[in-house]
């Protein structure tokens, strides 16, 4: 469902003319990180770039790492019952991160809440890079599900920015933020792995303390 709504949005915006159908890029953050996966997995349409942030994806990983009771049982509805046994294949067929290989968009992915987090943020990134789709993952170890730490906040919007430029526009920026961590050799380097996609293990391509 969630698939189609974002499907008929776009088709929407398409039909008044407000977009380009060749320039679209998609977020989600929390909740409508599954939301973005279910889409990417589930389109034909051609989508220039994506970014989730902290989120859910109702996957293998983030079932046995974080269910509590109640998201347990929802990812069991929408999964169709358990990862292993009878329902196993159910999974294959309807998780996202068991999807990947339906996805051809640019993935970015950031990771606020706990290095934990970090765990099934990286699902999707390891599956695409796996499968030569560029995918970059970004790591906030002492971050909060909101970022609400001035430096946490500038990296992953103004991220979110240069990942949507790069992807949908084609520009790059080649200078780094006054007064911050940043430096023009990983900026230059950022742009680098965009286009190389990364290295397929579990390795973060940024750390942000």
């Amino acid at each position: 469902l969630a698939a189609e709504i974002i499907e008929s949005a776009i088709a929407a915006l398409e039909s008044e003319g407000v977009i380009e159908s060749a320039r679209i890029g998609i977020h989600g953050f929390s909740r409508t990180c599954w939301y973005v996966l279910e889409f990417l997995t589930r389109t034909n349409r051609p989508i220039a770039a994506a970014s989730i942030h902290d989120g859910l994806n109702n996957g293998y990983i983030e079932f046995v790492l974080f269910s509590t009771p109640g998201t347990a049982g929802e990812t069991r509805r929408i999964n169709g019952g358990l990862p292993w046994g009878g329902t196993q294949k159910n999974w294959l067929e309807r998780a996202a991160p068991f999807r990947m290989h339906h996805a051809k968009t640019p993935l970015q992915s950031m990771a606020y809440f706990t290095f934990l987090s970090a765990y099934h943020m990286a699902e999707p990134v390891v599956a695409l890079r796996w499968l030569g789709v560029p995918a970059e993952l970004t790591v906030f170890p002492n971050g909060n599900h909101v970022a609400i730490q001035p430096w946490h906040r500038l990296a992953a919007q103004q991220g979110t920015l240069d990942w949507f430029e790069f992807w949908i526009r084609g520009s790059e920026r080649s200078e780094p933020f006054p007064d911050s961590p940043e430096s023009k050799e990983e900026l230059r380097g950022k742009y680098e792995s965009n286009v190389s996609g990364g290295s397929p293990l579990f390795l973060p391509d940024k750390c942000l303390e």
